[in-house]
């Protein structure tokens, strides 16, 4: 019969169990057996959720087919979270055939939930309720409410969630009751609370069932701490803690300085003061003020020296019902806040040169200072504008006398006709900043007639054009006399001594101070005049001076240029840039002799004439490079013609330039043929001669268009080819197409070959080679095959190889190979079938070539091997290439191949060592008429 699920036993379709929340782990929930109908009867049981594995079976007994077990839970269950389960309980056999069965878990309620207060402050964990302050003795019978206590009790179901009495348990004041029902918190007492800002009592909610844990019988209690904030009233006065304040206060601070604080207090905790200062009746506005923090401030000018120096009144504070007031008493303080003030003096009577008043007081300056009650001391100083003065004055620092400290001088440069003096008066009280007074001090000397007339040099300097008609206003003489201008000191006559160059034929007059030229100038004649002259002044005594007055003739443009010559010049066709200057003269200075040069037009075509204004030159440039080697164009001399001229296009000159121009190796050899290929089979002939070059030279001198063939060695550095100085190139060495298929060589044709500069001309010959059939066959890699000593091989595969040839395509395969045992070099056990004296314990040793595939050949051994007697062997292999073509061209060679007989180390002489070391195979080749060894590491 088919497999049966297994089967639950009982008659109910699914389990039922009402359980308390609070129910024990360790007994189960629901008991259960189920049946199997399997050929083994075990199973196990399982739920299908697991609701977080809070639940899970445990399996009991068996009894045959018939198997026991429960429904557990692994943790706590919380009416409060979920009420009902609905388990899926699960029977598996061995078949992993399931049968399933509901479980409904209903979960009852407990009273295992303390009350718990609202409303608790989540910062101290107190219940925060608040009262104002007051007297409450008189309220009615349950007295004032302070606030209601509210409890709740998370439990599920009544009564274990029902809150059924408040109560006070601890209440250090006395003050407060509580109503056990409703929680109500009053209060029938006289709270001050400035005597006492918050009060704290302890109170406790009990449900109305016994407890689930607690013992006999007892209900769930929660508890809390109940902080009763008294809240302020404004029931006390505002107060100053003096009723009287005085200050000190300095006369030199600033309106809105705070000077003073006068701070009233109140015992109420919100108090909102305002202060006010109250009028003292004396008919003058207070020079103070109150701030609403109680602090005093300058409200006006206080001033010690001429104002009052003491202010007293009141200032109340109202804190919007009380009133408190205090006196103030404010003394203004005297400090040094007005600088000394300085007498000015001005004396005009002091003759210059007097050296009766030297040393002497001229005057005892006057200071005065209001601070201090008009006693100060001072300091006097001078201060000077110019460094003249403190040459002349001096002034006593305590006595304040200004004295003349050497005779005055009122004339320029030693002197002032004003002296202009400022004393400078510093007070000088104790711990203060001392302050400063000015006054002016002016000396005026009288002067006396001390100076004579002076002629100064920047004065002496006068101009006059050239040419002019005359008479010709040139300039006036200054002359300074530094005595004092409103007198006669200072007043002159002048007069002409002499002139020079010419002292017979005089060229200027002097016209009281006016110079004026009386003949016409010639700068290029004479460009300056030197006048005598002399001022006599008309004081008592009178004074002279005399001076050189130099007049300086200007140019104007009344010369044209000119050359002294005319010019030659040689240089090479190569020249570039400047090749020559030439100088004109003109006998003008300055702009008037600034000289442009140019060529006439025929010259634009290779030269261009440049100007060089700082040495005045014309500068010959090559604009277009000549050609010394054009033979249709000649180019190799030149005739110019430069011109000149000045700012004025009249004034012209000419002068003939004369060029030659030499040859310069500047024309590279050419070839006919810049490119040539040729095709030849690798076997060509030394000695044979390839291909030829032509080049030609277009330099006029033979030296130059001179040159010779070469092949650059950077493109034959096997130096295969050479060239003869005909341009024929030859063989010069053996050629392999193996090693180099195209030869791209470089033909050179140098000029001038002893000499610089050289040019080189260049051509390419490309040599294409083509492959001959001329080298052997060769392994393909190299093979490093080994036996072991004293092991039997019986037709064993020692090695697969294959074969190459460096010739190219067609010249390769299908090769050829063969074991040549006969070879006089091969080793005696290449095959001992055929040699008597190689038997080794009665092996005959021997080796095997076959054919296993295209281009590849396998190597079997037959024997023992005694290392003793021949460490290795020697294999001869005959390779050849093109095989079956039937071609005359073939090429065959003999590759030997070494295999080391190798040490057995193991212990039955069985074992194959795999040996990693430097095997060397020794190859002989023999092929093409050539014998080449090869050492292969």
């Amino acid at each position: 019969a088919d497999a049966q699920p297994p089967k639950w036993l009982g008659a109910e379709s699914s389990f039922q169990v009402s359980v308390p929340e609070n129910h024990d782990k360790v007994i189960a929930l629901i008991d259960f057996t189920a049946n199997s109908t399997s050929a083994m009867p075990t199973l196990s049981f399982g739920v299908t959720d697991s609701f977080d594995k809070l639940f899970y079976t445990y399996a009991q007994t068996s009894n045959g087919r018939i198997q026991a077990g429960s429904l557990r839970h692994l943790y706590d269950f919380d009416y409060e979270k979920v009420t009902q389960y609905i388990v899926r309980l699960r029977a598996t056999d061995v078949d992993n055939q399931q049968a399933i069965k509901i479980s409904t878990v209903t979960i009852t309620d407990v009273n295992d939930n303390q009350p718990r207060f609202l409303g608790i402050n989540p910062d101290n964990s107190f219940l925060d309720v608040h009262i104002q302050e007051g007297d409450y003795t008189n309220a009615h019978q349950s007295g004032e409410l302070v606030d209601t206590i509210n409890a709740v009790d998370d439990d599920g179901t009544a009564p274990n969630n029902q809150i059924q009495e408040y109560r006070i348990t601890s209440d250090g004041s006395g003050i407060f009751q509580i109503d056990a029902t409703s929680g109500r918190l009053t209060t029938k007492a006289n709270i001050d609370r400035e005597q006492n800002e918050a009060y704290t009592i302890q109170v406790e909610a009990v449900d109305a069932a016994p407890s689930s844990f607690r013992p006999n019988g007892q209900h769930n209690t929660g508890l809390v701490t109940v902080k009763v904030i008294i809240g302020d009233e404004n029931d006390n006065a505002p107060y100053f803690e003096e009723s009287e304040y005085t200050f000190d206060v300095k006369e030199d601070l600033q309106i809105g300085t705070v000077v003073a604080r006068a701070s009233a207090k109140d015992l109420d905790s919100a108090s909102v003061m305002t202060y006010r200062i109250l009028d003292p009746n004396s008919g003058q506005p207070l020079p103070f003020f109150v701030l609403q923090t109680g602090e005093i401030t300058v409200a006006g000018n206080l001033d010690y020296d001429e104002g009052t120096r003491r202010h007293g009144f009141a200032i109340e504070v109202f804190d919007l019902k009380f009133t408190g007031r205090t006196n103030v008493t404010i003394n203004i303080m005297d400090v040094n806040d007005n600088p000394p003030v300085v007498q000015s003096y001005t004396f005009d009577n002091i003759t210059e040169n007097d050296l009766s008043i030297v040393g002497k007081t001229l005057v005892k300056v006057h200071a005065a200072d209001k601070d201090n009650n008009g006693i100060n001391s001072f300091i006097f100083d001078l201060k000077f504008t110019d460094n003249i003065g403190p040459q002349y004055f001096e002034i006593g620092p305590v006595t304040g006398d200004l004295k003349i400290k050497k005779a005055l001088d009122r004339d320029f440069p030693n002197g002032l006709a004003e002296f202009k003096l400022t004393v400078e008066v510093s007070d000088a009280p104790s711990n203060q900043r001392s302050l400063i007074g000015y006054g002016d001090v002016t000396v005026k000397p009288i002067d006396v007639n001390d100076n004579a007339p002076v002629f100064l040099d920047e004065y002496l300097q006068l101009s006059v054009q050239e040419e002019q008609d005359p008479v010709v206003q040139v300039g006036k003489v200054s002359v300074l006399d530094y005595d004092d201008p409103k007198h006669d000191n200072s007043k002159f006559d002048l007069a002409l001594l002499g002139q020079t160059s010419d002292s017979t034929n005089p060229h200027f007059q002097l016209t009281v101070q006016d110079v004026s030229a009386i003949s016409r100038l010639d700068r290029e004649t004479q460009d300056k005049y030197y006048l005598s002259l002399q001022a006599v002044d008309k004081g008592n005594p009178t004074l002279t001076g005399t001076g050189t007055l130099t007049i300086t003739v200007t140019d104007i443009n009344d010369n044209a240029p000119y050359f002294n010559q005319s010019y030659k010049f040689v240089f090479s066709e190569n020249q570039r840039g400047e090749f020559g200057r030439i100088q004109a003269y003109d006998a003008d200075i300055g702009v008037n002799a600034e000289l442009n040069y140019s060529l006439d037009e025929d010259s634009f075509k290779y030269f261009k004439m440049m100007q060089d204004r700082e040495e005045n030159q014309g500068v010959l440039t090559i604009i277009q490079a000549v050609d010394y080697d054009d033979r249709v164009n000649i180019q190799r001399s030149f005739n110019l013609t430069a011109y000149v001229v000045d700012s004025n296009p009249d004034h012209r000159a000419q002068t003939y330039i004369e060029i030659e121009v030499t040859d310069y190796n500047d024309e590279v050899p050419t070839f006919t043929e810049p490119q040539k290929s040729v095709t030849l089979k690798e076997d060509v002939a030394v000695g044979m001669y390839i291909a030829k070059f032509t080049a030609t030279d277009s330099d006029v001198n033979i030296e130059y268009s001179h040159f010779e063939y070469y092949i650059s060695l950077a493109s034959d550095r096997t130096t295969r080819f050479r060239i003869n100085q005909a341009g024929e190139v030859f063989i010069s060495n053996p050629l392999d197409f193996e090693t180099h298929q195209v030869h791209t060589l470089h033909i050179l044709a140098i000029d001038n070959i002893n000499a610089l500069p050289k040019n080189t001309g260049t051509a390419t010959l490309t040599v294409i080679l083509t492959d001959i059939n001329d080298n052997c066959p060769d392994f393909a890699q190299n093979y490093t095959p080994s036996l072991m000593e004293n092991k039997a091989y019986t037709g064993d595969q020692l090695l697969v190889f294959s074969a190459t040839d460096t010739d190219g395509p067609g010249n390769k395969d299908p090769f050829m190979v063969e074991l040549d045992c006969n070879e006089k070099r091969a080793s005696a056990q290449c095959d001992c079938r055929a040699i008597t004296n190689c038997r080794n314990e009665g092996q005959n040793n021997y080796f095997q070539l076959t054919e296993t595939g295209t281009n590849m050949w396998t190597l079997f051994v037959i024997g023992t091997f005694d290392r003793e007697n021949e460490k290795v062997v020697l294999l001869p292999i005959r390779m050849c290439d093109v095989a079956g073509l039937n071609r005359q061209d073939q090429q065959c060679g003999v590759r030997f191949m070494e295999i080391e007989i190798a040490e057995n180390k193991s212990s039955d002489g069985n074992q194959l060592n795999t040996l990693y070391s430097y095997i060397y195979l020794y190859v002989s080749i023999m092929c093409c008429s050539h014998f080449i060894n090869y050492v292969f590491g």
